[in-house]
C-alpha cells in the first residue's frame, strides 16, 4: 500500500492536472496523503526487516548444510549444533 501512496506523490501533478481538466481537483488532500505516508515509513522499515529476506531461514541453513558434509548426518546432535552455528554466523548474532 505504501508502494501505491508514493507512486501518487511522485505524480501529483499529473493527478492534480487529470482531476482539474473532470472539474474534480478538490479531491485528493495530497498534503494529507504525504503525512499519511511518512507515518507508515517505520512500518515499511520494520516490515523489510522481518520479512527475512536479508538472512537464510533454519530450514535453508540445514538443507545446505547437509548437502555439504553427509558424513554429520549420522549424528543428530552435531549436525544441529553446526546448523545453528551456521545460522547464527548467517543472521549475524
Amino acid at each position: 500500500m505504501i508502494f501505491m501512496l508514493d507512486s501518487a506523490i511522485a505524480q501529483e501533478n499529473e493527478i492534480k492536472d487529470a482531476l482539474q481538466a473532470k472539474g474534480e481537483s478538490q479531491c485528493i488532500d495530497f498534503s494529507m496523503l504525504k503525512q499519511f505516508t511518512a507515518f507508515l515509513q517505520p512500518l515499511k522499515v520494520a516490515t523489510k526487516l522481518l520479512e527475512g529476506e536479508l538472512f537464510p531461514t533454519i530450514p535453508q541453513v540445514a538443507l545446505q548444510k547437509e548437502q555439504e558434509s553427509p558424513a554429520v548426518a549420522d549424528k543428530p546432535a552435531r549436525r544441529l549444533r553446526k546448523v545453528c552455528t551456521v545460522y547464527v554466523r548467517a543472521v549475524g548474532l
